[in-house]
């Protein structure tokens, strides 16, 4: 049986993946955990993306196709396979469509976990908390200072108001400043990996991120390199 696990951030795809790829005895595909693993095992797909990886550039389709294809005609995928969040473009369903019609296989459901949006937001408070935990309790780079443990980002002592995904992304920019994030990796870092959402998304929360900043004059601190992602640059720092 090959299934594909959609649904909102925080909805637990990948858990119930997880809970699934157990009982039905079938492995579960995420692209970011495929991709890591590639890379660290060397293999001839894997040094491909991880040149990709490494100058922080979205890794192509053929490249993660290639991958998934690897899982799907192995022995262990003889029962079928779980997409966790994958595909997340028209162009990614069609290509998985066809490399499953290749061996005679398709997909043959689509799960979309609905949670109610309060409980949403819960969970993404709580993945805030977490974040906070681990991150160092005051971040201070150029005129920006993000306080983790409260969740809010000041300027000039001012709080700038940011929703959770935009203050998320931008400390997660600001962990490594000059380093540049391509969409997959924040995809998976902020949002979560396998979470089904489109890539472009990340480009609309980097405007609206850029947009609350510009109120206090300091957008340009988040930079797109184009075609590779984005960075932060703490030009004071």
């Amino acid at each position: 049986m090959n299934l594909i696990l959609l649904g909102a951030p925080g909805s637990g795809k990948g858990t119930q993946g997880a809970l699934l790829s157990t009982r039905l005895a079938i492995p579960k595909i995420a692209t970011g955990d495929l991709l890591r693993a590639a890379a660290r095992d060397g293999t001839p797909l894997g040094r491909k993306a991880k040149t990709y990886m490494e100058q922080g550039l979205l890794v192509p389709d053929e490249i993660i196709m290639g991958l998934i294809e690897e899982v799907v005609t192995s022995p262990g995928a003889r029962n079928g396979v779980i997409m966790d969040g994958f595909p997340r473009t028209v162009a990614q369903a069609r290509a998985l469509d066809a490399t499953l019609a290749e061996p005679g296989e398709q997909i043959d459901r689509v799960i979309f976990i609905e949670v109610p949006a309060e409980e949403l937001v819960a969970r993404v408070n709580a993945l805030m908390r977490r974040s906070a935990q681990e991150a160092t309790k005051v971040m201070r780079l150029g005129d920006i200072e993000v306080d983790a443990e409260a969740a809010e980002v000041r300027i000039g002592g001012e709080v700038v108001p940011l929703r959770r995904l935009e203050f998320l992304l931008l400390m997660e920019l600001m962990k490594k400043p000059g380093k540049v994030r391509s969409r997959d990796y924040l995809l998976d870092n902020v949002w979560g990996s396998g979470t089904y959402v489109e890539p472009r998304t990340v480009d609309v929360t980097i405007k609206r991120l850029r947009k609350a900043l510009a109120d206090f004059g300091c957008e340009d601190y988040v930079d797109t390199v184009r075609g590779m992602g984005y960075r932060f640059v703490a030009k004071d720092a």
